[in-house]
């Protein structure tokens, strides 16, 4: 959020940009907030936009790329029940939604992962969607590389085809890769030149080059055609014919096909099992947070609303429409169209009262996550109160603040409140309204300051302090 502000607002004036000040613990690319300024900056250049709005047009161009992609998995689902249940559990939950329009680079790494579990979805073979796990990996999150790693291994053994298959899995994502990590040193070395401390030599003595993702990995790092099932397009009438036999035969009871559905498709297995490899992989890191799995939540959604919809009976076959009669004249080129199989015998009563308590436990989990997703919302409505300190504190006359008024006051920004909620937007925000009523406010982050330090009337915008105090302390 800071970068992008300072894109919006500094542009060219790199020596004002705030990372220089507060540089954070690693570097991170510039290319996500130069991508969401670019979406933002024609809005900003036809009208006048307060701060506040800006800050929440970046919010929602961030949002919208992720709703997009997670649109993307749900058009790519097994069938149309499954992708309506996919979006239904999507938008019940809590945390991805709530996640989705915050610029961290977990979420604006995100869209990634979305558009390539759509892309494996979408695919014959369930593989695919390669290159955007190494772009990612080479450009927001490093730790995607564990989910690249068991896709490939996977695709590989799936696609076969010796050198050439092998090729054919590997060209596009090392080429991806080499792209993202090549723009990404052009782009940020720009940005982040002369910053000392980071790994190789990158950025030192006062230029050279930077690669963030790089100095993120080095700072994680422990102590410092063949193969492919098709059915050719010429296959006879009689093979298809034989085929839909053979399946009308083998057909399991209700109760068996009810059961089945806890038995997911080859293809759905090879698309989301890298997503559980890299479940299991980040779990014997001893440091975990919610956001590290975010790639995975879409993969999750996705095989529960299979099994759902598949346990509910709706995406049982409601029979083709058929056609066609057996026209007379002779010597006709087409083959007749393959019998249809017969209907499904009716469900028993056993198999009816097995599908009612699916159906109620279905039903009685939507219920508890759109309640647990209610009260996650409240919540995260007061789960930042440096914001709501800065905010209120915004909205009081300039002039009460002060005393006598025009006193210039110099408010600070305890690391507390930093983390919590205040940003470049809402400083700029807070600093324009007291301006336009004549009188001027300074803001400082420097974690050395003391709140009772000199320099004109010193406002401590402590969350802790404003909560207890109701923001009257300043």
């Amino acid at each position: 959020m800071q970068a992008t502000h300072d894109l919006l607002i500094h542009g060219r004036a790199l020596d004002r940009y705030d990372h220089h000040t507060y540089p954070g613990v690693v570097p991170r690319s510039f290319l996500p907030p130069l991508a969401l300024a670019g979406v933002v900056a024609p809005l900003l250049a036809a009208a006048a936009v307060p701060p506040a709005a800006a800050q929440a047009a970046v919010r929602a161009a961030t949002a919208a790329a992720v709703v997009a992609a997670l649109s993307a998995v749900r058009r790519a689902a097994p069938s149309r029940a499954a992708g309506a249940a996919y979006a239904a559990a999507t938008a019940a939950q809590f945390h991805t939604l709530y996640y989705a329009s915050r610029p961290l680079a977990n979420t604006l790494a995100l869209p990634a992962a979305a558009g390539a579990l759509a892309t494996r979805l979408a695919s014959a073979d369930g593989t695919g969607g390669l290159a955007a796990f190494a772009a990612a990996a080479a450009l927001v999150r490093c730790d995607y590389a564990a989910l690249l790693a068991p896709a490939g291994v996977l695709d590989l053994l799936v696609v076969g085809g010796g050198v050439r298959g092998a090729a054919r899995v590997a060209a596009p994502p090392i080429a991806a890769a080499v792209a993202a990590a090549a723009a990404s040193v052009v782009v940020d070395s720009v940005f982040w030149g002369g910053r000392g401390g980071l790994p190789l030599g990158m950025g030192s003595g006062g230029g050279g080059w930077v690669y963030p993702e790089l100095a993120v990995f080095w700072f994680n790092l422990p102590g410092g055609g063949r193969g492919r099932s098709r059915v050719p397009a010429s296959a006879s009438a009689d093979a298809a014919a034989a085929a839909s036999a053979a399946s009308a035969a083998s057909a399991p009871g209700p109760v068996g096909r009810l059961l089945a559905a806890f038995v997911l498709p080859p293809r759905l297995v090879t698309a989301v099992a890298p997503f559980f490899v890299f479940v299991a992989l980040y779990s014997a890191l001893p440091h975990k947070e919610l956001r590290f799995v975010f790639p995975v939540l879409p993969a999750i959604n996705m095989v529960a609303a299979v099994v759902v919809a598949a346990a509910l009976g709706a995406d049982a076959d409601a029979g083709g429409g058929g056609g066609g009669g057996s026209g007379g004249g002779g010597g006709g080129t087409l083959p007749p169209p393959p019998p249809r199989p017969p209907p499904p015998p009716p469900p028993t009563a056993a198999a009816r009262r097995l599908r009612l308590a699916v159906t109620i436990a279905v039903a009685a989990a939507a219920a508890a996550t759109v309640c647990a997703t209610a009260l996650f919302a409240a919540a995260a409505a007061v789960n930042y109160p440096g914001g709501v300190a800065l905010a209120a504190l915004a909205a009081r006359a300039p002039a009460a603040v002060a005393a006598p008024p025009s006193t210039p006051v110099a408010l600070w920004v305890c690391p507390a409140a930093a983390m919590a909620g205040v940003t470049l937007w809402g400083e700029r925000g807070a600093v324009a309204r007291a301006a336009a009523a004549g009188v001027p406010w300074t803001v400082s982050r420097d974690e050395a300051v003391d709140a009772r330090g000199g320099g004109g009337r010193r406002a401590p915008l402590h969350p802790l302090d404003c909560r207890r105090a109701g923001c009257g302390r300043v």
